[in-house]
């Protein structure tokens, strides 16, 4: 009797387990499967998960940083210098001997650089820069409203045919009972043999529709799930979408200059021709002088142990001109333009 008892309860367990594994294999991801979606909340998943936003985010924030770079080349720049030299022996090369067989010397020197004129070079680059972070915000803004447009489009389409199903499935129907009828008619002799057939052609024909609604509609969810970044076979239960109130029929012109206004490709545009007119006008600037000014501040020593610091102060005005390369910059000028 003990010994049944166990039998019984291993028995009890296995089947308590199998049942266990059954749900949360089978059971569990069916009944967790069927979410709830509105249109907003289709919208605001894509618009989190995917990747081209996120690379478009990416590419404002570097566009935004060679912006920064490039303003700081229009502000003077410090720099600092140090060098320490320890010679033994005779310098190699040197025809006057020296009597001393050891040398050391250091120096320190801190300059600043600020360009005066460069032909109009580093603003233009800079306007350039700025140019390029509106460009990238423009295209940021071109891929968003493609997205949401793409999730409207594929969460209508989904609607659109579960509705067409529905209407599939009725007519499937009512062609069921209408063979059933023509047969019975059939078989009773009211009904000639050829009216059962045509029924039966019209029967199959809605079958074969309701068959390529129901695999377009699966095409739609698939396409759907993609713009979401989910699993191509995730099931969702889409809310229908109370139409709007309707727009007040206004000038067509009223709508093109809206347009033109807003429109980010054609604002990304004309970004690009003010990209193009700043090349040109950086090409240009070689045909002016690059002028710097820099002042420094040195301090020496000859001998790095026993001699005191000598200091020397300069400034410098830096002047240089390309007068001739060959028709280069006159060759860039015509490329770029």
């Amino acid at each position: 009797m003990h010994s049944g008892s166990i039998i019984y309860l291993k028995m009890k367990k296995r089947e308590i387990l199998g049942f266990f594994l059954v749900y949360f294999l089978f059971l569990s991801p069916a009944l967790t499967a069927a979410e709830t979606l509105t249109l907003e909340k289709a919208i605001g998943e894509a618009r989190s998960k995917s990747l081209v936003l996120k690379q478009s985010g990416e590419m404002v924030r570097a566009a935004e940083a060679g912006s920064a770079e490039q303003r700081t080349y229009l502000l003077p720049s410090f720099s600092f210098s140090g060098a320490y030299t320890y010679q033994k022996g005779q310098v190699f090369g040197s025809p006057i001997p020296s009597d001393d067989p050891e040398t050391d010397d250091s120096n320190l020197t801190l300059s600043v650089t600020q360009p005066i004129f460069t032909g109009g070079r580093l603003l233009s680059q800079y306007q350039a820069a700025r140019l390029a972070v509106e460009f990238a915000r423009a295209y940021y803004d071109i891929v968003d409203l493609d997205l949401i447009l793409n999730v409207n489009n594929a969460y209508f389409n989904v609607l659109r045919l579960e509705k067409a199903i529905n209407v599939s499935r009725e007519l499937v129907e009512n062609r069921q009972r209408h063979s059933s009828e023509v047969e019975k008619r059939v078989k009773a002799g009211v009904l000639p043999r050829v009216e059962q057939l045509k029924a039966e052609v019209e029967l199959a024909h809605s079958e074969d529709g309701l068959i390529s609604t129901e695999n377009e509609l699966k095409a739609a969810r698939s396409s759907l799930n993609r713009l979401l970044e989910r699993p191509l076979d995730t099931e969702t239960i889409l809310l229908d979408v109370v139409p709007e109130s309707r727009l007040k029929d206004e000038n067509l012109d009223r709508y093109y200059v809206e347009a033109q206004k807003n429109r980010p490709e054609l604002r990304a545009a004309e970004i690009r021709v003010g990209q193009t007119e700043k090349g040109r006008e950086i090409v240009k600037s070689g045909y002016f002088p690059q002028v710097y000014l820099q002042l420094a501040h040195q301090e020496f020593q000859d001998d790095a142990f026993d001699s005191d610091w000598s200091r020397n102060d300069r400034v410098m005005l830096t002047v240089s001109y390309d007068i001739w390369n060959w028709g280069r910059i006159k060759n860039r000028v015509r490329n770029s333009e």
